[in-house]
């Protein structure tokens, strides 16, 4: 788009036309931090659910296909500009695959580790892609967004804490994968910012989508986890009850967790930076207690609560442009 050429007026103008003014990015892309970090705190107790009736790869698989599903209206409401973008790139074909990475990788590492131990070594990868962005990107970091990363990154460490109900330790080989899937995530925002500048965001997921459900089809079906099997006797096998909390779980991991979640991803990363999206992670710890709230009833302690307020206003402090 030229320079001082009007935004385009579409019903997903949130999600799709080019980064607002200054003067209101820095509000706009922080809200967008708040929604992505509250819906990413529900999905482990989503996919859990869904996990217990199905196996790992196959409820990912079904969240990747729910998602491009929720997304084809959007795609179709989008108008022949966004239409005429369709075709694979190199870009685009690598962060879907870092995204694959992500969620193949965390599949098999979080069943030799504990959940615990994985969380943290997710509050790795936003000092990861800043150092990244810092050195190979020559992106400025503010001195506020340092404390930013330091506040948030304790507030999470103290969420954590809070929730500790065992011991840290893991198998080596489980580890390694958790700190694949960190590296595979921190790849996706990094990817999807080379795109910003000629793909819409709404683009970027909708094709991530697309190719993160095809891999994972394909895995689940060669590591014999396949999906309409475990399908069929999840039908076949369970009470009412149990088959709507399946299905709503499976709803909220496709159309949050999949379509929603990445839009807001992808629309932070085009304001501001894949640093800014990756702050996202200092909050969910946070944000789970909500949930877990929600769903078992379990109410959190003092720690944990102050823990996700000093998250809440480091992720503040990172996004802070001026």
């Amino acid at each position: 788009m030229k320079p001082g050429a009007l935004l385009p007026v579409t019903p997903y103008a949130w999600i799709s036309s080019n980064p607002m003014p200054p003067r209101q990015s820095s509000g706009t892309f922080f809200w967008l931090i708040l929604i992505a970090a509250f819906i990413g705190g529900g999905l482990p107790v989503a996919i859990r659910i869904g996990v217990e009736a199905l196996n790992a790869l196959g409820f990912s698989c079904a969240r990747f296909v729910i998602a491009v599903v929720g997304l084809v209206p959007l795609v179709l409401l989008s108008g022949r500009t966004l239409r005429s973008q369709l075709r694979l790139s190199p870009v685009l074909l690598g962060a879907a695959l870092a995204n694959c990475g992500n969620v193949i990788f965390f599949a098999f590492g979080v069943a030799r580790t504990s959940p615990v131990l994985s969380q943290i070594l997710y509050l790795l990868s936003p000092p990861l892609i800043c150092l990244v962005e810092w050195l190979f990107m020559h992106e400025h970091i503010r001195r506020i967004q340092v404390y930013g990363i330091v506040l948030a990154t304790l507030g999470a460490g103290l969420s954590i804490y809070a929730r500790l109900s065992g011991h840290l330790a893991g198998e080596p080989l489980g580890i390694l994968l958790v700190a694949l899937a960190v590296l595979s995530y921190s790849g996706y925002p990094l990817l999807s910012r080379h795109a910003r500048e000629r793909y819409d965001p709404l683009l970027q997921t909708f094709t991530m989508s697309c190719i993160t459900a095809v891999v994972l089809a394909a895995v689940a079906t060669l590591t014999g986890q396949t999906t309409i099997s475990s399908a069929r006797a999840l039908v076949e096998g369970s009470s009412t009850v149990a088959l709507w909390r399946f299905l709503a779980a499976a709803a909220y991991a496709g159309i949050l967790g999949g379509a929603v979640y990445y839009l807001c991803i992808q629309r932070i990363v085009r304001m501001a930076s894949a640093f800014s999206a990756s702050t996202v992670l200092y909050l969910q710890p946070a944000t789970a207690v909500f949930w877990a709230w929600l769903v078992d009833g379990t109410l959190p302690s003092p720690l944990l609560v102050g823990g996700g307020v000093v998250s809440i206003f480091g992720a503040w402090m990172t996004s802070r442009r001026g």
